[in-house]
């Protein structure tokens, strides 16, 4: 039967019987052949015996205290071989000490074979334990073979690259001339020998005459900017005193590279170091320009730095002005030159939600006039997320906060509607200068918004900036502030207000000129506007005569007792009264009172009515009359008629009705409406005359 091959398993039975220096150097012969299956095992044998100590007799427990030279020699075969090595392997091996690990390092890196320098920087770059020797690296940069003058170039960056662990991988790249960046050892002991990281870094940047390799500079950068407090980084004073040496040729090559790299967390450093006075210029220059949507979001996701005094005040410097250009279709637009500090839309689309929240901080910081930091807000208008609407908000100029109140979201329109209002402002400064057409004509399109929020503060405003809307107080108060202060130019608005041909202006303009108490002011408009084609308009025009004792006003109030149109005709009745009202004694208004009691438009008869009745306090027998009008239009068979009659009824029954001898009359006629009439709205207002004459309404009967 023929014999069986060896597998490994048997080999690895039959080396262990062999003496520890012949076991480890057919190991070492075995590595470097060995497969990805394979190299776990044979590590494993070599990592034994580093650990392995010889027995000898009169020792404690029989065991000498110290490694034997084997030992060390294993750890130097593991150093060689350490990037092949499996990470729960590696773990293993750091179990030796920190101390074992740091011999190997720096032994290696003074060996005069290319291999073991190499393999020194490797284990430095890759070991946690082995970071205690990271300061020899420095000494390699200007290495005569170029190979391992990388390698130690590479170490050194990414040793500083792993101290800044809130940096992303994709914020590294810009740079050709940059190593690649590699994950490497994030353990509690990586971040213990940071000290020696960091002096590593400065020992390079003060050897930057001889190896000119801007890798050093690039992680001094890192760690200049790193996060946390500055006392706790110990070894970042070497750093400061070389960027404080203005004679080292290497202070002027880091603002360099500070001014100028690409990579994006060269700007977020620049944001983090412009709170420095000897770094400050470089840093404005790198903040100044974004090259990519990566250098956009690494600078913005630590946004909240701009918080910082010094650095709001140190960003006013950049002075960034948009410029006309035309699109791809030829249309003329207004945009920010390439590479601007700003992310155009496009860019602003690809930014993390975070950034995209802290832009408004930046560009409020930066010197822009209010067109241009609309412009550079305006990407945010149309972000899915609410939020960062609102934050682009805070910062948004007067138009474009114009264009947040139209947002979908009730939040937005809500809170822009608040910052375009004037409420709190304090007393209205702008009492004196009339205001905008567009911003009164922006407030009353919002009166119609789709929010119930924005349609309340829009009425309000308009009442607030618009003085020709009497029904509102702030308008009033408005209106009499402008009075008061021009007097002349405000009569002359409202004078050519009551003679525009918007039919609606004409109307609040005699409104105002009513609750101004103007109407004699503008008397000439008025009467013209009397003889106007629009009823509506006319008949308002008729009411507010009734304001004044000008005699030249009667001929046209008695002309206009004859006319058609009933609404007319009820206002010049009551203008009449009330001026009469204000005389002691006018007994030539009785007949046209007494004629037009019986008029077939209820409005013209109650207004007549309440004349007569009001009458009574010259002519008792046209009080009388008057009263006895009423209680017959209250038994009319028009429903209108009967409710026009308790009109007068509610503004009479305090006085003239009830003391005028027909108390009882009336009190038993409204108890019959409040009971019995069909009409719910008769009902209602008799119940209410009787409460106001003294009396008990009768129970109210349900009408289908």
């Amino acid at each position: 039967m023929a014999p069986q091959p060896f597998n490994l398993a048997d080999r690895l039975r039959m080396l262990r019987r062999l003496p520890p220096s012949v076991r480890l150097a057919a190991l070492e012969a075995a590595l470097p052949m060995a497969t990805s299956d394979d190299i776990e095992r044979l590590a494993a044998e070599v990592l034994e015996l580093a650990l392995c100590v010889p027995a000898a007799a009169g020792t404690l427990f029989g065991r000498s205290r110290g490694p034997v030279p084997e030992a060390d020699l294993a750890l130097r075969v593991l150093a060689q071989h350490w990037p092949r090595l499996p990470r729960m392997l590696r773990t293993a091996c750091e179990s030796v000490g920190e101390e074992r690990w740091a011999e190997v390092a720096a032994a290696l890196l003074s060996d005069a074979s290319v291999d073991g320098r190499l393999a020194g920087i490797g284990l430095i770059s890759s070991s946690a334990a082995a970071c205690l020797r990271a300061t020899g690296l420095p000494s390699l940069l200007a290495d005569q073979v170029p190979e391992v003058a990388n390698a130690a170039e590479k170490a050194i960056f990414q040793l500083a690259v792993r101290l800044r662990r809130d940096l992303e991988p994709q914020w590294l790249q810009g740079d050709d001339t940059l190593p690649d960046f590699q994950p490497g050892p994030e353990s509690a002991t990586a971040l213990r020998h940071a000290e020696q990281i960091r002096n590593a870094v400065a020992e390079a940047c003060r050897r930057y005459a001889e190896h000119r390799r801007k890798s050093a500079l690039f992680a001094a950068i890192l760690l200049l900017a790193e996060p946390g407090d500055r006392r706790s980084r110990l070894g970042i004073d070497d750093l400061d005193s070389l960027c404080a040496d203005h004679a080292h040729p290497a202070g002027g090559a880091l603002r360099t590279l500070l001014r100028w790299h690409r990579a994006p967390a060269v700007r977020e450093a620049a944001l983090r170091l412009l709170a420095r006075d000897d770094l400050a210029a470089a840093a404005i220059d790198r903040i100044a320009r974004g090259y990519s949507p990566e250098d956009h979001a690494c600078m913005l996701s630590s946004g909240h730095l701009l918080e910082h005094p010094c650095r709001i005040r140190r960003l006013a410097i950049i002075s960034v002005r948009a410029r006309p250009e035309k699109d791809a279709e030829g249309v003329a637009r207004r945009a920010f030159p390439p590479e601007g500090p700003f992310p155009d839309a496009e860019t602003y689309s690809m930014l993390p939600f975070a950034a995209r929240c802290m832009l408004p901080r930046f560009v409020h910081a930066i010197e822009l006039d209010a067109r241009d930091r609309d412009l550079a807000l305006e990407p945010a208008m149309v972000d899915p997320s609410p939020a960062a609407r609102l934050a682009a908000l805070g910062v948004a100029g007067e138009s474009l906060t114009a264009e947040f109140v139209l947002d979908d979201d009730a939040r937005v329109a809500r809170a822009a509607a608040w910052r375009l209002s004037t409420a709190g402002v304090g007393r209205w400064a702008y009492t004196v200068l009339p205001i905008a057409d567009d911003r009164r004509r922006l407030w009353r399109s919002l009166e119609r918004s789709r929010h119930a929020v924005v349609r309340r503060v829009a009425e309000e405003e308009s009442a607030r900036i618009d003085p020709w809307r009497c029904e509102a107080a702030a308008s009033r108060v408005l209106a009499r502030s402008r009075l008061a202060l021009r007097r002349e130019e405000t009569l002359e608005e409202l004078r050519s207000r009551i003679r525009t041909e918007v039919t609606q202006e004409r109307l609040r303009a005699v409104a105002v000129a009513r609750c101004l108490g103007v109407v004699a002011e503008v008397l000439a408009a008025l009467m013209a506007t009397v003889q106007d084609d629009d009823c509506t308009l006319a008949s308002a025009a008729v009411a507010a005569l009734g304001d004044i004792d000008d005699a030249s006003v009667d001929p046209v109030l008695q002309e206009l007792v004859e006319h058609v149109d009933g609404r007319l005709r009820a206002n010049a009745v009551e203008s009449i009264w009330r001026r009469a009202a204000r005389k002691t004694k006018s007994p030539e208004i009785e007949p046209t009172l007494l004629e037009l009691k019986s008029d077939g438009v209820s409005r013209v008869r109650a207004n007549a009515i309440r004349g007569a009745i009001i009458a009574s306090g010259w002519s008792q027998s046209t009080g009388l009359v008057g009263r006895a009008a009423l209680l017959n239009m209250l038994d009319d068979d028009r429903s209108e008629h009967r409710r026009s009659a308790l009109w007068v009824l509610l503004r009479s029954a305090g006085g003239p009705i009830r003391h005028g001898g027909l108390g009882s009359a009336f009190a038993k006629r409204l108890s019959h409406l409040a009971a019995i009439d069909t009409d719910s709205t008769i009902r209602a207002r008799a119940g209410q005359c009787l409460r106001v004459m003294g009396h008990a309404p009768a129970k109210v009967e349900q009408h289908p």
